[in-house]
């Protein structure tokens, strides 16, 4: 699990071909998720979670 957090105005969204988008397709191709959070006013956290083969 990766979390990157910034102390923006927030506001972030998903958008078709954005760079969050992509990031969610190579996530999801590997079986894993990202969690993003960006209320208006921030700050924005974005999270990527892989699962681990132990």
């Amino acid at each position: 699990m990766v979390r990157v957090a910034d102390d923006g105005r927030g506001g972030a969204a998903e958008r078709p071909g954005s760079g969050l988008a992509g990031l969610r397709r190579r996530l999801e191709a590997l079986d894993g998720r990202l969690v993003l959070d960006s209320p208006a006013g921030g700050p924005t956290a974005v999270e990527a979670v892989l699962p681990c083969g132990w």
